[in-house]
């Protein structure tokens, strides 16, 4: 037993604190084997133990906080800053330091005006920070929409990051690649379509058939084979239930026996007659409550600004809302609430 643990969260990183280093080794051997018991594994790239005091703050994130965007010199600042910001990232690989960096490049564009050729420095300083850390992309996307701005160089950018992180499985960092390219009308290639269709997720799924249906993603080569193996009445109940419900109903993949199995469902046809969709295609990337603060700083791995699935889309005045009973219904059929789907 771990006993009477003394410690801090901050959303998924823990600190706890021992009397003596032999307790926290103790502690740490005590959490792998737990850990194990759920067939989980501590990230021991992210776990260490270190010896009181320690500093507040990471040392990468105060060395960017101290530069300044200066109003009469941004182009000099802004390079200094991303400058920094690649060395830090560098040192410290497993932060997101040019997350943060854009973060805070994003409130300084709201107080200074940069002109056309600071901008087209800019860009490309922000497009290397989202090929480094696709982390990134939710503010990069939401600077660039903000400032009404479709930089040359941008589909480049976004293929690299598909075709890398496809090959890896990395289905966060293509979600967001593919929403980038959505919200900005990017046209990607066939090399990346092909490589796109071998990612075993139901959110990159949803956004590339998406953004095939709007002629901004060719048809890969083996057809959307993958996800159109989960369009089966039997995967409503499995972990694919969210692309076997939501590509039905939004006309993008067809059914393998030809039948409409979500009207078919005793449980999913009570969705249908709502036209409850999970899957905003109007979703933008929301503002943030308030300006850049170095006490809301989102260090998580998985951005917290997910893409957009949404219960509560659009439906038609006439059409009434589930009862509770019928809610409950549907809910009864999962052991545990059904995953969400965002990235």
């Amino acid at each position: 037993s771990l006993g009477d643990l003394k410690g801090t969260r901050y959303i998924d990183d823990y600190h706890l604190y021992f009397p003596s280093r032999a307790d926290a080794e103790r502690a740490l051997a005590e959490l792998h084997r737990i850990a194990g018991q759920f067939e989980l594994d501590i990230n021991s790239l992210k776990t260490q133990i270190e010896e009181l005091p320690e500093s507040i703050d990471p040392y990468w994130k105060t060395q960017l906080r101290i530069i300044t965007v200066y109003d009469d010199d941004h182009a000099t600042s802004l390079k200094a800053l991303f400058d920094r910001a690649a060395e830090l990232a560098h040192d410290f690989p497993h932060d997101n330091v040019f997350t943060y960096l854009v973060k805070k490049v994003e409130t300084a564009l709201s107080r200074v005006k940069l002109q056309d050729k600071e901008w087209t420095d800019l860009v490309a300083l922000l497009l290397r920070a989202a090929i480094a850390e696709p982390g990134a992309l939710p503010t990069i996307l939401r600077i660039f929409e903000n400032h009404d701005r479709s930089p040359n160089g941008l589909n480049k950018a976004l293929e690299s990051i598909c075709l890398y992180h496809a090959s890896l499985q990395q289905a966060n960092e293509v979600a967001w690649a593919l929403w980038t390219a959505k919200r900005l009308g990017i046209s990607l290639s066939d090399e990346v379509a092909d490589a796109v269709e071998t990612v075993d997720d139901d959110i990159v799924a949803l956004v590339a058939l998406e953004l095939h249906v709007n002629n901004l993603l060719p048809m890969p080569e083996n057809g959307f084979q993958l996800w159109s193996d989960y369009m089966t009445a039997q995967h409503l109940y499995s972990d694919h239930w969210l692309l076997a419900y939501e590509a039905l109903e939004q006309g993008w993949l067809t059914s393998r026996d030809g039948t409409d199995y979500v009207a078919g469902d005793e449980y999913f046809q009570l969705l249908k007659k709502h036209a409850v969709k999970f899957y905003d295609t109007s979703a933008n990337v929301e503002e943030p409550d308030s300006g850049y603060n170095d006490d809301d700083d989102d260090d998580d791995d998985d951005d917290s600004e997910d893409l957009e699935v949404d219960e509560d889309d659009e439906t038609s005045e006439e059409e009434s809302t589930m009862t509770p009973e019928e809610i409950e219904k549907v809910l009864k059929q999962f052991p545990q609430p059904p995953p969400t789907g965002g990235i």
